[in-house]
Parts: structure tokens; C-alpha cells; sequence
């Protein structure tokens, strides 16, 4: 949830690890600087150490960070050697809350950062991430959203036996769209799908999604997944259209029966042999 910018230092002007500092997460952090030599994350290399994890962060382009061998197209911050940042996120984060899980039944509120709270359950302890986006972070939505875009991210879903995701809206924060026919979306990589297990709670004004091994997404989905309110305006409810449908039905039939009865009359009128 940091807001890195306007640094110029001329190698790790962002943030400048050395090998004695390993296991650090960089997660959901927004970096602004030139492209180019200008090393907004770079680790201080003498000895052996671990690369540091930067993914899932914003470095001020859609196209990611400038890495001249990984990432040359990229013409967000420039990163340094060691330093893995892909997957990085298509949106810059607004908020975010974090927390790690440390009893079997977790929850992580963060309707304040994301109008969203998170439980967990089972033996893991990961790192838990939720974040809000000031854009869309995937690509087209195919209906309509309320606009909150979320992410939810786990350091590790080891011993996660199900995870339950939160997003509580209000009524007027729907619009046009049927409360009970709005659905959580969540982002494959490729397009939005509505989550398959999921359920519309009324009387708290939130939709509540179920994460498994087996669900859509999975678990192994966790890894910085956004999600989204959204339906089809006007859908569900009554449609005045459907009368109209009704009368045609009912005018075909009479018409057949008729039709039908006709032919009987007639054919009644001859004798075969």
C-alpha cells in the first residue's frame, strides 16, 4: 500500500535491499519514476542472497516495469537485477490491508481499504492481502460493475482448506442492477467469470463467494486475484415483454388447434377402400 514516486537516486531510488535482508515481500505498491537506467527496485549484490519478490505491484504503466532483458517493452519504473516482478498489476492499488493468519479460523477486515473482509480456514498461516483499485485492473467487463475492483492475494494457500470472500455494497451503489441477480466476477487472465460458488445475502447487503481446491477460482488462484460486483442491468424481476410473448403463443395455438380441427372435419367427409 506505499506510494513510491519522484525518487532520483541513481541505482534503487525506490527501494534498495542488500543481501543481508532476505525474505522480504514486496506486494501492491505503486512505483513511479523514468524508465531506463533509473532503478526504482534493485538488490545490493555482494554474496549470496535471495531474489527479492516484487509481483503484484503497479509500476506506473500497464505494461509493466522497464527490465531491459526481461521486460524491454515495459514502460513503467525500472527495476534492478534479482528482483522478480511478474506477475504486476494492471491497475494502480488505492488501498490495502494486510494481515497473517495465525488461528485456524482467520478474518481479515477490510471493509475499510476494500469494503471486503476475508475469512480463512484451516491449519495455513499465509500472508493475506486485499486491495482496492482505483480502475478496472483486467480487461473489458461484459455488463455493468459497481466499480469496486478488488484484489485478494495469499502469500501461500499450504493447509488452506477454504477461503470466503466478502463484498458488501449498498443499495444505492447498485444502480440498475437487480440485487439478486448481481454476481462476484474474479479475473482468469484472459476474461471475467463469475465465481461458481457464491450467494447473494440480502439482509447484510453483501455477496459472499467460497473458495476451494475446487471452486472457480480455486485456491491456487489466490495469488492476486481481482474481483468485481456485477450483472446485467434490468435483469431478473418481472419484464413487461413477457406478456406480449404470451399473447403471440396463445394466438399460434388457438390458430393451430383450429387449423387441426379443420383437417379432422374433412377428413371424416371420405371413405377409403
Amino acid at each position: 500500500g506505499n506510494r513510491i514516486e519522484d525518487n532520483t537516486a541513481t541505482l534503487g531510488s525506490g527501494v534498495y535491499l542488500s543481501d543481508a535482508s532476505a525474505d522480504n515481500w514486496l506486494r501492491f505498491n505503486s512505483f513511479d519514476s523514468n524508465p531506463g537506467s533509473d532503478q526504482v527496485v534493485q538488490v545490493y549484490y555482494d554474496g549470496i542472497f535471495k531474489p527479492v519478490d516484487a509481483v503484484e505491484n503497479w509500476w506506473g504503466n500497464p505494461s509493466g516495469p522497464y527490465h531491459p532483458a526481461d521486460n524491454p517493452d515495459g514502460t513503467g519504473a525500472g527495476v534492478g537485477e534479482m528482483v522478480e516482478f511478474s506477475p504486476w498489476l494492471g491497475a494502480a492499488p488505492l488501498n490495502v490491508a494486510t494481515g497473517t493468519a495465525d488461528v485456524s479460523e482467520y478474518v481479515l477486515d477490510a471493509r475499510a481499504e476494500a469494503s471486503t473482509s476475508v475469512s480463512l480456514a484451516g491449519s495455513g498461516r499465509p500472508i493475506i492481502w486485499v486491495a482496492s483499485y482505483s480502475g478496472n485492473p483486467g480487461g473489458e467487463f461484459p455488463t455493468s460493475s459497481i466499480g469496486k475492483w478488488i484484489d485478494v492475494c495469499l502469500s501461500d494457500t499450504g493447509g488452506v482448506d477454504k477461503v470466503e470472500i466478502t463484498v458488501y455494497y449498498t443499495l444505492a451503489e447498485l444502480g440498475n442492477l437487480k440485487e439478486g441477480d448481481s454476481r462476484l466476477y474474479w479475473w482468469n487472465g484472459n476474461e471475467w467469470v463469475a465465481c461458481s460458488k457464491q450467494k447473494v445475502y440480502k439482509e447484510e447487503t453483501c455477496i459472499r463467494a467460497t473458495i476451494t481446491a475446487d471452486t472457480s477460482p480455486g485456491l491456487s488462484n489466490l495469488a492476486g486475484t481481482p474481483l468485481v460486483v456485477g450483472g446485467s442491468v434490468g435483469s431478473g424481476g418481472f419484464q413487461w415483454w413477457w406478456i406480449a410473448v404470451g399473447i403471440l403463443l396463445l394466438v399460434v395455438l388457438v390458430v393451430g388447434a383450429r387449423f387441426a380441427l379443420r383437417l379432422l372435419s374433412r377428413g371424416g367427409q371420405y371413405d377409403y377402400e
